[in-house]
């Protein structure tokens, strides 16, 4: 095969790994922090309040790049289980709340809107960055 990994084959996961490494590439070029499990990408950008500008269009082109870099090797960037959450005190968070900013991300065909908790591997991670136990 030349476009995809067997699923559920014993080396499946190091084969999709190496099939989907090159996707970190695609973060660098945009100054975006990235974590990557198994499947799962994270993406993210740190900036002052001032610059959710600058964040948002940095983050909406690399995942415009990762939707693209996605149906080349025949994936689907799938905005049902896509998340966004912007992070900070509640002070920064409603500052950027009420700025009349269209705070979403398009994934594909989809529109991701942000969300004031969000779970990553089991845990909810509220916009204050504070933690719960999903169980």
């Amino acid at each position: 095969m030349n476009c995809s990994v067997p699923q559920g084959s014993v080396l499946g996961s190091v084969e999709f790994i190496s099939y989907t490494g090159d996707v970190t590439d695609i973060f660098e070029r945009h100054h975006i922090g990235y974590h990557l499990f198994a499947d799962d990408k994270q993406c993210y950008k740190s900036v002052a309040p001032s610059d959710v500008d600058l964040a948002r269009a940095c983050l909406r082109a690399c995942v415009a790049d990762v939707h693209q870099w996605c149906q080349s090797r025949r994936l689907q960037l799938n905005s049902s289980k896509s998340e966004i959450i912007w992070l900070g005190t509640r002070y920064t968070v409603q500052k950027i709340a009420t700025s009349n900013l269209t705070l979403e991300i398009h994934v594909g065909d989809g529109v991701v809107q942000p969300a004031s908790v969000l779970r990553d591997l089991g845990v909810l991670v509220d916009q204050a960055a504070s933690t719960s136990s999903d169980v």
